[in-house]
Protein backbone atom coordinates (compact mmCIF):
# COMPACT_ATOMS: atom_id res chain seq x y z
CA UNK A 1 0.00 0.00 0.00
CA UNK A 2 1.34 3.49 -1.45
CA UNK A 3 1.07 5.97 1.47
CA UNK A 4 3.33 8.93 0.59
CA UNK A 5 3.51 11.35 -2.08
CA UNK A 6 6.78 11.51 -3.82
CA UNK A 7 9.19 14.42 -3.25
CA UNK A 8 11.75 15.76 -5.82
CA UNK A 9 13.17 18.77 -4.58
CA UNK A 10 12.04 20.80 -1.57
CA UNK A 11 13.43 23.95 -2.82
CA UNK A 12 11.87 24.42 -5.93
CA UNK A 13 8.67 23.77 -4.58
CA UNK A 14 9.07 26.64 -1.65
CA UNK A 15 10.51 28.90 -4.93
CA UNK A 16 7.43 28.24 -6.22
CA UNK A 17 4.76 28.95 -4.24
CA UNK A 18 7.49 31.87 -2.33
CA UNK A 19 7.43 33.72 -5.93
CA UNK A 20 3.61 33.41 -6.39
CA UNK A 21 2.66 34.92 -3.09
CA UNK A 22 4.88 37.71 -3.93
CA UNK A 23 3.65 38.46 -7.04
CA UNK A 24 0.29 38.41 -5.32
CA UNK A 25 2.21 40.59 -2.55
CA UNK A 26 1.69 38.65 0.34
CA UNK A 27 4.26 39.06 2.70
CA UNK A 28 6.56 35.23 3.59
CA UNK A 29 9.03 36.17 6.29
CA UNK A 30 11.86 33.78 5.27
CA UNK A 31 13.46 31.54 8.36
CA UNK A 32 14.88 29.35 5.68
CA UNK A 33 18.43 29.55 7.14
CA UNK A 34 17.06 28.97 10.68
CA UNK A 35 18.13 24.92 10.46
CA UNK A 36 16.65 21.84 11.21
CA UNK A 37 14.15 21.59 14.41
CA UNK A 38 16.48 17.92 15.21
CA UNK A 39 19.08 20.46 16.52
CA UNK A 40 16.33 21.11 19.07
CA UNK A 41 17.51 24.40 19.46
CA UNK A 42 15.14 26.32 22.43
CA UNK A 43 13.35 23.30 22.43
CA UNK A 44 12.15 21.60 25.31
CA UNK A 45 9.34 19.13 26.45
CA UNK A 46 7.40 21.87 27.72
CA UNK A 47 7.40 20.25 31.54
CA UNK A 48 8.95 21.58 34.68
CA UNK A 49 10.92 18.81 35.47
CA UNK A 50 10.13 18.74 39.31
CA UNK A 51 7.11 18.13 38.45
CA UNK A 52 5.34 14.96 39.91
CA UNK A 53 5.49 12.06 37.49
CA UNK A 54 1.86 11.20 36.99
CA UNK A 55 0.64 7.61 37.42
CA UNK A 56 4.01 6.57 39.61
CA UNK A 57 4.61 4.05 40.15
CA UNK A 58 3.87 2.03 36.97
CA UNK A 59 1.69 -0.78 37.52
CA UNK A 60 3.50 -3.37 35.91
CA UNK A 61 3.29 -7.70 35.30
CA UNK A 62 6.31 -9.67 36.36
CA UNK A 63 6.38 -12.25 33.70
CA UNK A 64 9.40 -14.13 35.50
CA UNK A 65 8.77 -13.25 39.02
CA UNK A 66 10.51 -10.30 40.47
CA UNK A 67 12.85 -8.04 38.25
CA UNK A 68 16.50 -9.49 38.07
CA UNK A 69 20.18 -9.90 35.92
CA UNK A 70 19.16 -12.65 33.93
CA UNK A 71 22.76 -13.83 31.58
CA UNK A 72 22.33 -14.38 28.54
CA UNK A 73 24.09 -16.86 25.99
CA UNK A 74 25.64 -15.56 22.95
CA UNK A 75 23.68 -17.20 20.02
CA UNK A 76 25.48 -19.62 17.52
CA UNK A 77 27.07 -17.99 14.22
CA UNK A 78 23.80 -18.30 11.82
CA UNK A 79 21.21 -18.80 14.12
CA UNK A 80 19.63 -15.87 14.45
CA UNK A 81 16.15 -15.55 12.49
CA UNK A 82 16.82 -11.43 12.71
CA UNK A 83 15.98 -11.09 9.07
CA UNK A 84 14.52 -7.27 8.72
CA UNK A 85 15.17 -3.74 9.97
CA UNK A 86 12.96 -0.85 10.30
CA UNK A 87 13.61 2.17 10.76
CA UNK A 88 13.24 6.04 9.53
CA UNK A 89 14.99 9.54 8.89
CA UNK A 90 13.48 12.94 9.02
CA UNK A 91 14.32 16.50 9.05
CA UNK A 92 12.04 19.14 10.05
CA UNK A 93 12.44 22.60 8.57
CA UNK A 94 11.16 26.04 9.36
CA UNK A 95 10.45 27.85 5.69
CA UNK A 96 8.83 30.85 6.34
CA UNK A 97 6.51 33.40 9.09
CA UNK A 98 3.14 34.82 8.53
CA UNK A 99 2.94 37.14 11.37
CA UNK A 100 3.53 35.11 14.52
CA UNK A 101 2.92 31.81 12.74
CA UNK A 102 6.10 29.65 11.87
CA UNK A 103 5.44 27.59 8.73
CA UNK A 104 7.23 24.17 8.86
CA UNK A 105 8.11 21.82 6.13
CA UNK A 106 8.65 17.98 7.86
CA UNK A 107 10.14 15.92 5.42
CA UNK A 108 10.57 11.69 6.61
CA UNK A 109 11.40 8.77 4.83
CA UNK A 110 11.69 5.21 6.08
CA UNK A 111 12.09 1.55 5.08
CA UNK A 112 13.07 -1.74 5.68
CA UNK A 113 16.71 -3.59 5.22
CA UNK A 114 16.56 -7.34 4.24
CA UNK A 115 19.35 -9.57 4.98
CA UNK A 116 19.86 -12.63 3.19
CA UNK A 117 21.51 -15.77 4.64
CA UNK A 118 25.16 -14.71 2.81
CA UNK A 119 24.78 -11.88 5.05
CA UNK A 120 24.15 -9.00 2.11
CA UNK A 121 22.02 -6.23 2.97
CA UNK A 122 19.32 -4.52 0.35
CA UNK A 123 16.10 -2.87 0.94
CA UNK A 124 13.27 -4.90 0.68
CA UNK A 125 11.29 -3.88 -2.73
CA UNK A 126 8.54 -1.55 -1.97
CA UNK A 127 8.93 -0.19 1.24
CA UNK A 128 11.35 2.91 1.04
CA UNK A 129 8.77 5.37 1.54
CA UNK A 130 9.06 9.55 1.48
CA UNK A 131 6.28 11.87 2.88
CA UNK A 132 6.79 15.56 3.03
CA UNK A 133 3.85 17.54 4.84
CA UNK A 134 3.51 21.58 5.61
CA UNK A 135 3.08 22.48 9.26
CA UNK A 136 0.88 25.47 10.50
CA UNK A 137 -2.22 26.03 12.06
CA UNK A 138 -5.43 26.16 9.43
CA UNK A 139 -8.26 27.72 11.97
CA UNK A 140 -7.52 30.71 12.85
CA UNK A 141 -9.06 32.61 10.24
CA UNK A 142 -6.20 33.86 9.03
CA UNK A 143 -6.06 34.83 5.16
CA UNK A 144 -3.14 34.70 4.23
CA UNK A 145 -3.00 31.37 5.93
CA UNK A 146 -5.69 29.99 4.29
CA UNK A 147 -4.84 31.14 0.68
CA UNK A 148 -1.49 29.17 1.58
CA UNK A 149 -3.14 26.09 2.72
CA UNK A 150 -5.29 26.24 -1.04
CA UNK A 151 -1.88 27.05 -2.36
CA UNK A 152 -0.31 24.05 -1.50
CA UNK A 153 -3.34 21.27 -1.33
CA UNK A 154 -3.84 22.83 -5.00
CA UNK A 155 -0.44 22.13 -6.41
CA UNK A 156 -0.70 17.95 -4.71
CA UNK A 157 0.44 18.62 -1.20
CA UNK A 158 -0.45 18.09 2.39
CA UNK A 159 -0.93 20.48 5.17
CA UNK A 160 -1.55 18.84 9.18
CA UNK A 161 -2.20 21.45 12.10
CA UNK A 162 0.34 20.77 14.90
CA UNK A 163 -2.59 22.38 17.25
CA UNK A 164 -5.93 20.86 16.26
CA UNK A 165 -5.87 18.40 18.88
CA UNK A 166 -6.70 21.01 21.54
CA UNK A 167 -10.32 21.33 19.38
CA UNK A 168 -10.80 17.23 20.10
CA UNK A 169 -12.34 18.53 23.45
CA UNK A 170 -16.19 18.34 22.69
CA UNK A 171 -17.21 19.26 26.41
CA UNK A 172 -16.56 22.57 26.58
CA UNK A 173 -15.89 23.67 22.60
CA UNK A 174 -15.80 27.38 23.65
CA UNK A 175 -13.10 26.77 25.67
CA UNK A 176 -10.82 24.43 23.29
CA UNK A 177 -11.62 27.26 20.64
CA UNK A 178 -9.58 29.51 23.32
CA UNK A 179 -7.12 27.43 23.64
CA UNK A 180 -6.27 26.63 20.10
CA UNK A 181 -6.43 30.80 20.03
CA UNK A 182 -3.70 30.62 22.15
CA UNK A 183 -1.17 28.33 21.09
CA UNK A 184 -1.92 29.84 17.37
CA UNK A 185 -0.53 33.13 18.83
CA UNK A 186 2.33 31.59 20.53
CA UNK A 187 5.53 31.22 18.21
CA UNK A 188 7.31 29.01 20.85
CA UNK A 189 4.36 26.76 21.02
CA UNK A 190 3.47 26.65 17.46
CA UNK A 191 7.05 25.42 16.95
CA UNK A 192 7.58 22.88 19.73
CA UNK A 193 3.87 21.38 18.45
CA UNK A 194 5.40 21.47 15.35
CA UNK A 195 8.21 19.28 16.22
CA UNK A 196 6.12 16.88 17.73
CA UNK A 197 3.66 16.50 15.43
CA UNK A 198 6.55 15.56 12.88
CA UNK A 199 7.48 13.14 15.36
CA UNK A 200 4.37 11.60 15.01
CA UNK A 201 4.10 11.96 11.00
CA UNK A 202 7.66 9.48 10.95
CA UNK A 203 5.86 7.05 13.37
CA UNK A 204 2.87 6.77 11.26
CA UNK A 205 4.77 6.04 8.47
CA UNK A 206 7.02 3.35 10.28
CA UNK A 207 4.13 1.61 11.37
CA UNK A 208 2.67 1.82 7.92
CA UNK A 209 5.83 0.07 6.83
CA UNK A 210 5.74 -2.30 9.33
CA UNK A 211 1.96 -3.40 8.86
CA UNK A 212 2.29 -3.84 5.28
CA UNK A 213 5.17 -6.16 6.16
CA UNK A 214 3.01 -8.13 7.91
CA UNK A 215 0.92 -8.81 5.31
CA UNK A 216 3.58 -9.78 3.09
CA UNK A 217 3.59 -14.06 2.49
CA UNK A 218 6.02 -15.21 5.25
CA UNK A 219 9.70 -16.04 3.73
CA UNK A 220 11.14 -19.09 3.92
CA UNK A 221 13.17 -18.59 6.99
CA UNK A 222 10.35 -17.16 8.55
CA UNK A 223 12.53 -14.35 9.46
CA UNK A 224 11.98 -11.41 12.05
CA UNK A 225 11.87 -7.94 11.82
CA UNK A 226 13.25 -5.22 14.33
CA UNK A 227 11.91 -1.96 14.94
CA UNK A 228 14.37 1.02 15.92
CA UNK A 229 12.23 2.49 18.58
CA UNK A 230 8.47 1.11 20.09
CA UNK A 231 6.88 -1.43 18.63
CA UNK A 232 3.47 0.19 18.11
CA UNK A 233 1.38 -2.35 16.91
CA UNK A 234 1.31 -6.17 18.09
CA UNK A 235 3.02 -7.72 14.91
CA UNK A 236 4.05 -11.76 15.26
CA UNK A 237 8.02 -11.74 14.62
CA UNK A 238 8.62 -8.00 15.15
CA UNK A 239 10.39 -6.81 17.99
CA UNK A 240 11.46 -3.05 19.18
CA UNK A 241 14.61 -1.93 20.51
CA UNK A 242 14.73 1.68 22.06
CA UNK A 243 16.99 3.67 23.02
CA UNK A 244 15.82 6.93 24.11
CA UNK A 245 14.50 5.45 28.04
CA UNK A 246 11.90 8.10 29.15
CA UNK A 247 10.03 6.37 31.24
CA UNK A 248 11.82 4.29 34.53
CA UNK A 249 8.92 1.40 34.69
CA UNK A 250 10.76 -0.07 38.01
CA UNK A 251 11.35 1.39 41.28
CA UNK A 252 13.51 0.29 44.63
CA UNK A 253 15.75 -2.57 44.38
CA UNK A 254 14.48 -3.29 40.79
CA UNK A 255 15.05 -0.40 39.36
CA UNK A 256 18.74 -0.94 40.93
CA UNK A 257 19.15 -4.12 39.54
CA UNK A 258 18.30 -2.77 36.22
CA UNK A 259 20.87 0.07 36.53
CA UNK A 260 23.65 -2.27 37.82
CA UNK A 261 22.62 -4.87 34.60
CA UNK A 262 25.91 -6.57 33.69
CA UNK A 263 26.50 -6.45 29.86
CA UNK A 264 25.49 -9.89 27.89
CA UNK A 265 22.33 -9.92 30.66
CA UNK A 266 18.46 -8.84 30.68
CA UNK A 267 15.96 -8.06 33.26
CA UNK A 268 13.20 -10.30 33.69
CA UNK A 269 9.77 -9.59 31.10
CA UNK A 270 6.85 -7.61 32.34
CA UNK A 271 3.74 -5.94 30.67
CA UNK A 272 2.03 -2.83 31.63
CA UNK A 273 -1.41 -3.24 33.49
CA UNK A 274 -3.82 -1.37 31.46
CA UNK A 275 -4.77 1.97 34.09
CA UNK A 276 -8.12 2.52 31.42
CA UNK A 277 -8.46 5.40 29.23
CA UNK A 278 -8.25 8.54 31.23
CA UNK A 279 -4.18 7.55 31.57
CA UNK A 280 -1.82 10.35 30.95
CA UNK A 281 -0.31 10.55 27.12
CA UNK A 282 2.89 9.75 27.86
CA UNK A 283 5.61 7.15 26.47
CA UNK A 284 3.59 3.95 27.71
CA UNK A 285 0.15 4.95 26.28
CA UNK A 286 -1.06 2.10 23.88
CA UNK A 287 1.26 -0.52 24.92
CA UNK A 288 -0.14 -2.59 27.18
CA UNK A 289 -0.21 -6.55 26.34
CA UNK A 290 3.29 -6.21 24.84
CA UNK A 291 6.29 -7.80 26.55
CA UNK A 292 9.14 -5.85 27.55
CA UNK A 293 12.06 -6.17 28.93
CA UNK A 294 15.93 -4.34 29.78
CA UNK A 295 19.31 -6.10 27.42
CA UNK A 296 22.40 -4.38 28.44
CA UNK A 297 24.77 -3.90 25.67
CA UNK A 298 28.12 -3.59 26.11
CA UNK A 299 30.21 -2.84 29.33
CA UNK A 300 28.74 0.50 31.63
CA UNK A 301 31.46 0.68 34.14
CA UNK A 302 32.40 4.40 34.76
CA UNK A 303 29.52 5.47 32.35
CA UNK A 304 26.18 6.75 33.12
CA UNK A 305 23.55 4.28 34.18
CA UNK A 306 21.81 3.88 31.10
CA UNK A 307 25.13 3.26 28.72
CA UNK A 308 24.44 0.82 26.04
CA UNK A 309 21.20 -0.38 28.03
CA UNK A 310 17.95 -0.79 25.87
CA UNK A 311 14.82 -1.57 26.65
CA UNK A 312 12.99 -4.56 23.99
CA UNK A 313 9.66 -4.39 22.85
CA UNK A 314 8.23 -7.70 21.50
CA UNK A 315 4.54 -9.20 20.90
CA UNK A 316 1.85 -10.49 23.40
CA UNK A 317 2.67 -14.16 21.87
CA UNK A 318 6.03 -13.64 23.61
CA UNK A 319 5.75 -14.96 27.11
CA UNK A 320 7.87 -17.48 28.16
CA UNK A 321 11.64 -17.47 29.17
CA UNK A 322 12.60 -19.49 26.23
CA UNK A 323 11.51 -17.11 23.35
CA UNK A 324 12.45 -14.07 25.63
CA UNK A 325 16.40 -15.54 25.93
CA UNK A 326 16.49 -16.43 22.45
CA UNK A 327 15.13 -13.18 21.19
CA UNK A 328 17.47 -11.70 23.25
CA UNK A 329 20.44 -13.86 22.16
CA UNK A 330 19.90 -12.95 18.63
CA UNK A 331 19.77 -9.10 19.39
CA UNK A 332 23.18 -9.06 21.23
CA UNK A 333 24.66 -11.02 17.70
CA UNK A 334 24.14 -7.69 16.04
CA UNK A 335 26.68 -5.55 18.16
CA UNK A 336 28.93 -7.19 15.99
CA UNK A 337 30.66 -4.79 13.98
CA UNK A 338 30.05 -1.86 16.17
CA UNK A 339 29.04 1.44 14.57
CA UNK A 340 31.56 3.53 16.27
CA UNK A 341 31.87 5.85 14.48
CA UNK A 342 28.28 7.34 15.71
CA UNK A 343 27.82 8.40 18.82
CA UNK A 344 25.48 6.01 19.65
CA UNK A 345 27.03 3.47 18.58
CA UNK A 346 26.38 1.55 22.21
CA UNK A 347 22.41 0.97 21.58
CA UNK A 348 23.07 0.89 17.60
CA UNK A 349 22.74 -2.36 15.92
CA UNK A 350 24.87 -2.02 13.18
CA UNK A 351 22.25 -2.95 10.36
CA UNK A 352 20.04 -0.13 11.62
CA UNK A 353 23.39 2.06 11.23
CA UNK A 354 23.50 1.08 7.64
CA UNK A 355 19.81 1.46 7.14
CA UNK A 356 20.07 4.58 8.80
CA UNK A 357 22.88 6.01 6.44
CA UNK A 358 20.72 4.80 3.14
CA UNK A 359 17.35 7.11 4.88
CA UNK A 360 19.94 10.33 5.44
CA UNK A 361 21.03 10.09 1.88
CA UNK A 362 17.16 9.96 0.68
CA UNK A 363 16.26 12.79 2.72
CA UNK A 364 19.59 14.94 1.56
CA UNK A 365 18.49 14.42 -2.25
CA UNK A 366 15.32 16.20 -1.72
CA UNK A 367 16.55 18.83 0.40
CA UNK A 368 20.07 19.54 -1.29
CA UNK A 369 20.77 23.24 -2.07
CA UNK A 370 18.83 23.76 1.56
CA UNK A 371 19.18 26.21 2.35
CA UNK A 372 19.50 28.36 -0.60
Amino acid sequence: MQVTRELSDLSQVVRRIQESFLAEGVDLTDMRRAGSLELNIGLGDGRDPHDPIPNWPLKIDRLEGPIKPIPVTTTVPGTSRLRYFLDGSQRTLPVWRVGLVPIIASITVAGVLERDGDGRATMLADTLRLNHTWLFPTQTGNRELAQLRDRIEDAGGTVRDPVAKVLDRKDDPEKARELYGALAGNYGRLVHCAQKTAGELREELETSILLDWQERPVNDDNGWIVVDGRLRANVPRAVGLVKELLTQHLVGAEAEALFNLPAGHRTSAFRYVSRGRDEEDTEERGAEGRTMWYLRLWDAAGQDARHALVRIEAAHDVADTVAINRLSSWLLAERIPRATQDARWATLLYPIHYLEQILKRRVAGVTAGWPP
